[in-house]
């Protein structure tokens, strides 16, 4: 079992998939979700005092950054381009390297299509259970193991220091990021039901 957080084999080094053998797994959050969450866990907070506090209390409700973290709206800009992150994955792209059009995101789609098995999606691990046993031939699939661990949420009022409307604004510059996500929540509901 390989599991990446970011970067992808380019499909000269994969196997194909085998029923039964070889099986891919991916896992895809909501892009507004995944890019808010990915401030927080760079910029969280790592000094001894606040993992101290951490281990003693448990995660604490809101997620505190540290004192040296770029306010949301700066770190916005410098990670451009917020679009395509799967699609670069996927396609063996570099973070910046070229620009990515509808041409890119429909190749991703079909890498997408033809070598992951399992497609899950972050938001909706619980439902997923019956197909990963099915597929992975697994008795149980525990994923309230997941919610054990229950993260902080994004401390709003960092994100409403950049502009009221930020999560509209997010999804705004990920349109092939959101259409790739509705692609693999179809393709991830169309298989649950294929049973």
């Amino acid at each position: 079992f390989v599991a990446t957080e970011k970067g992808f084999p380019g499909s000269a080094n994969l196997l194909a998939p085998y029923p039964n053998k070889l099986v891919y797994a991916i896992v895809v959050r909501e892009p507004t979700r995944r890019f808010v969450s990915y401030y927080f866990w760079k910029w969280r907070r790592k000094d001894l005092y606040a993992v101290a506090t951490k281990r003693i209390r448990g995660n604490s409700d809101v997620a505190e950054v540290s004192d040296d973290a770029p306010s949301f709206g700066r770190f916005v800009e410098r990670e451009q381009p917020l679009d395509a992150y799967y699609v670069r994955r996927l396609l063996g792209m570099g973070e910046r390297a070229v620009v990515v059009d509808e041409t890119a995101l429909a190749k991703a789609k079909d890498v997408l299509r033809r070598t992951f098995s399992v497609i899950l999606l972050t938001e909706r691990l619980g439902d997923f259970g019956p197909l990963v046993k099915r597929t992975l031939g697994w008795a149980s699939s525990d994923f309230d193991a997941f919610r054990a661990k229950r993260n902080p949420a994004p401390n709003l009022k960092l994100l409403e220091a950049w502009r009221q409307d930020w999560n509209e604004e997010i999804a705004r510059r990920m349109p092939l990021d959101r259409d790739f996500y509705a692609y693999a929540a179809g393709l991830a509901e169309e298989r649950m039901k294929a049973g």
